[in-house]
């Protein structure tokens, strides 16, 4: 038996399903992200988490780009359209760490087992396999597949075998958190040296990449959480009510800024409750810009007139990240007329005016704490 075998159908079920959206289009024309993610809610019954690590996939295979303007709209790509309209074979890579990204070690844990768990996954990895390219990031040395069953067998009462997923899980789990994308890395590389294109013959035998030329010193540790805070110092996360136009504003210039704007809707859901995601997603942000737009109305008891209010849940998360990044981290952008609660009295609150001059200010209380913002960046 191979040690990694591809599921061709379920791989490719999940990329033509994608790519049939662009079958009728030319390089660089494209359509909206939401389109495709109703159509998926619909096919895949609100399962989406094979869904989105396969998007993942061919937007870093060169198959399909997210506008930059505007993270709605996606683009054909070059490769994406020789895929639809070839008769030879796109060569595809897969990166583990691209398609379970951002999420905590334990989520990361259990989309990874999805991946390459189940003898149906996607890409099903033997035990014995997996067990040789962890073993080289591990203090001590973990049991191998055969020894970890008979141990657990052993200590069962009521002599039930191990499942092969608590086995996965709790090995992923000793990684340290400057190991997991090295180890994934090395996973990857397994699992590109059978991955099959078109018809070609999944290959036998391969010895992986187990450990890599890293020294795991104090001098390395430092240098890798450097390079994880750079990508933290990277991400805003914005809350938002029903103001598209709005938010596309604000994402368009914090992109132009430089940084990745997070967008709580447009993450993967992987099964989480609204709070787990909020949680999980603005966790590794830096910063927070909260939209106060019309979007409902209001009035105090016995008051005859109505006042326009941004959403409840804008006001909850403006002071879950008020509470969570510091009050000088989180700066809300308030459209005229919009009430604001007295209780965030303190924090920052920024005119919404249609000259634009929000832009600039934003920029200026992002420098103010030391992320940079460079204004004449902003178009």
């Amino acid at each position: 038996m191979p040690e990694v075998t591809i599921n061709k159908d379920l791989l490719y079920s999940y990329i033509d399903f994608i790519m049939t959206y662009f079958k009728d289009l030319e390089v660089n024309q494209g359509c909206m992200e939401p389109t495709i993610a109703n159509g998926a809610m619909k096919k895949y019954h609100g399962n989406l988490k094979l869904f989105n690590a396969v998007w993942i996939l061919l937007q870093k295979n060169g198959f399909i780009t997210v506008d930059p303007t505007s993270r709605h709209f996606v683009r054909l790509a070059e490769r994406g359209y020789e895929y639809l309209h070839s008769d030879e074979p796109v060569p595809l890579a897969v990166s583990l760490q691209d398609m379970i990204k951002g999420r905590s070690q334990e989520e990361r844990a259990n989309l990874l087992w999805d991946l390459i768990g189940p003898e149906n996954a996607m890409f099903y990895t033997s035990g014995p396999a997996y067990y040789k390219t962890i073993r080289g990031y591990i203090d001590s040395l973990a049991p191998s597949l055969s020894d970890y069953i008979d141990a657990e067998q052993k200590s069962s009462k009521d002599g039930l075998k191990p499942s092969r997923i608590k086995y996965y899980r709790s090995l992923f789990m000793l990684l340290k958190s400057e190991q997991v994308d090295y180890f994934l890395d090395s996973l990857s590389k397994l699992i590109n040296n059978f991955l099959p294109i078109g018809t070609t013959v999944i290959k036998e035998e391969v010895v992986p990449e187990v450990i890599p030329d890293i020294p795991w010193g104090k001098d390395n540790k430092e240098k890798v959480q450097d390079t994880n805070m750079g990508n933290t110092k990277k991400r805003v996360f914005i809350v938002h009510g029903h103001n598209t136009d709005v938010r596309n504003q604000v994402e368009l210039l914090l992109t132009q800024l430089g940084y990745d704007p997070i967008v709580l809707f447009k993450e993967a859901s992987m099964s989480r409750t609204i709070m787990e995601k909020l949680e999980s997603e603005s966790k590794d942000s830096c910063y927070s810009v909260v939209l106060y737009t019309k979007c409902d109305e209001g009035r105090v008891k016995g008051a005859t007139e109505f006042n326009p209010r941004a959403r409840q849940n804008v006001v909850f998360e403006h002071g879950y990240m008020c509470a969570k990044f510091g009050r000088d981290h989180v700066c809300a952008l308030v459209e005229d007329g919009v009430e604001v609660p007295g209780d965030l009295s303190g924090v920052i609150f920024i005119p919404y005016d249609n000259g634009g001059v929000w832009r600039y200010e934003i920029a200026k209380e992002m420098r103010a704490i030391g992320l940079e913002a460079d204004s004449n960046l902003i178009k």
